[in-house]
Parts: structure tokens; C-alpha cells; sequence
């Protein structure tokens, strides 16, 4: 929904790279969620309240993923 949109997948970089850091401001340019490759997620939000709606959306979203996955 809205409420999340486009999730964004960043490859694996090494933690506290410039790589990794352009890797998150491209996939925050045209979304509000960021997977980041062996690091977890982000989102962002005009308030806290609305990154940590995204976040936990994107985490119930993870879970049925993998749910549907196993069947």
C-alpha cells in the first residue's frame, strides 16, 4: 500500500563504506524502505511514528513472505 510503497534492495557493502552509504541514499531517493544485504532494513518517515509504522509493516510483510515461502 501507500503506506510503505517500493521497498529498495541495497547490495552487500562493508559496514560504514561510502559504498554502502550511496547504496542507501540511491534507494531512499525513490523509497521509504531499504533492504540492505547482510545489514537488515531502514525506513524512513516525515515523523519517527510513520518509520516505525513502515518498519514494522515491512517486518509483518518479511514474515508472511517466509511463511508463504515454506509451504
Amino acid at each position: 500500500g501507500d503506506l510503505l510503497g517500493s521497498v529498495a534492495t541495497v547490495a552487500y557493502y562493508p559496514p560504514g563504506s561510502e559504498a554502502l552509504a550511496r547504496g542507501v541514499v540511491v534507494g531512499l531517493e525513490s523509497c521509504s524502505a531499504c533492504i540492505l544485504a547482510d545489514h537488515g532494513a531502514l525506513t524512513v518517515g516525515a515523523t519517527i511514528q510513520d518509520a516505525l509504522r513502515r518498519m514494522m509493516l515491512l517486518e509483518r510483510m518479511a514474515v508472511m513472505t517466509a511463511e508463504v515461502e515454506a509451504r
